[in-house]
């Protein structure tokens, strides 16, 4: 679980360049009531795999990733499914 800082901009509609610009005289800076713009972020992450030739590491592998981000006004859950093929055609060392 990670804790995001949402910008200000995003939530008031406040035009803010935090990048300090010298010609803006916006303050960018908060500094009281921050769990008004904190939101939380879970990932998870699930891979399933099965080894066909170790010899060559040839491998099929299917996996699913969930992230949920919720807090400061937004709620938001997207899910990735997706599966592959992998393996190492070529063994080279060449670390003398």
């Amino acid at each position: 679980m990670a804790e995001q800082l949402v910008d200000r901009a995003d939530i008031e509609g406040v035009t803010c360049a935090t990048g300090g610009s010298l010609f803006n005289d916006q303050d960018c800076t908060i500094t009281e009531g921050l769990s008004d713009y904190t939101a939380n972020l879970d990932q998870i992450d699930l891979r399933l795999g099965y080894l066909f030739n170790p010899k060559s590491n040839f491998n099929a592998y299917l996996s699913w990733r969930y992230r949920d981000r919720n807090g400061a006004g937004i709620e938001e859950g997207h899910s990735l499914l997706s599966f592959g093929i992998e393996m190492s055609l070529f063994d080279r060392y060449e670390d003398f």
